[in-house]
């Protein structure tokens, strides 16, 4: 009875800690930003802490290359060269438009939101991970990555 009682104990700390949110990243409000080198552009990349959806960390990829790893609760950012960027996310499940493409110009700042919609694929006993890039106005994502940690982007 009392290995039942610790097992469940254990259950729980373990159910409890998961739904603790990120871990000890800063928040993004409290990180100082350097300024935007000239002649490049920057892209933000955040995703909003959901633990009822996925808790995955797939890989954000600017034209087929990885560039950021997806936190849930996080904001991240790359400097790029100008140009025209796929940008799209690491995902088990296919969705309508799941990827974005963006021409960006010299001192040019977007903001690409993940969303995660662990229900669209799933079945009796299986779900798929499934995430889909948005690019979000400046105003709005200000306001969203405010709340959120901030994490350095991984090559």
């Amino acid at each position: 009875m009392r290995q039942l009682a610790l097992l469940m104990l254990v259950g729980i700390g373990v159910v409890l800690a998961g739904c603790a949110g990120p871990g000890n990243a800063p928040p993004f409000i409290a990180v100082s930003i350097p300024p935007l080198p000239q002649g490049l552009a920057r892209i933000y990349f955040f995703r909003d802490w959901e633990p009822y959806d996925s808790l995955s960390r797939p890989w954000i990829r600017l034209n087929g290359t990885p560039a950021a790893i997806s936190e849930p609760g996080g904001v991240s950012f790359r400097d790029v060269p100008p140009g025209p960027y796929v940008i799209s996310v690491d995902s088990q499940g296919i969705y309508f438009n799941q990827s974005k493409t963006a021409l960006l110009g010299p001192g040019d700042t977007i903001y690409v939101k993940i969303l995660s919609l662990w229900s669209w694929d799933r079945g009796f006993a299986w779900t798929r991970d499934t995430f889909v890039v948005a690019l979000v106005w400046d105003p709005q994502a200000r306001a969203e990555i405010e709340r959120l940690n901030y994490f350095e982007a991984q090559p």
